[in-house]
C-alpha cells in the first residue's frame, strides 16, 4: 500500500481483506497492494482501519 498510511496500518488492513483486493478479489504482496479510503479523504474521510480497504493499483485508479 502506498501514500501516507503508516506501515502497521498497512499490514493490519491487508491482513484483514484476506491480502486480497477488495473489489476484484485478486491475492496482493503487501508490496502491491494500496490503499483505498471508503469515504476519500478529499470528502473529509480519515486514515482510520475502518475506512480503508486494500485494492490493487488498477482497481485503486478506477474507483478513485
Amino acid at each position: 500500500m502506498s501514500g501516507g498510511i503508516v506501515p502497521s496500518k498497512r499490514r493490519t488492513v491487508w491482513e484483514r481483506d484476506g491480502r486480497m483486493c477488495h473489489y476484484c478479489k485478486v491475492s496482493l504482496t503487501l508490496e502491491q497492494a494500496t490503499a483505498d479510503h471508503v469515504l476519500p479523504k478529499a470528502l473529509h474521510g480519515v486514515d482510520a482501519n475502518w475506512n480503508l480497504v486494500t485494492a490493487s493499483a488498477p482497481c485503486n485508479i478506477r474507483h478513485g
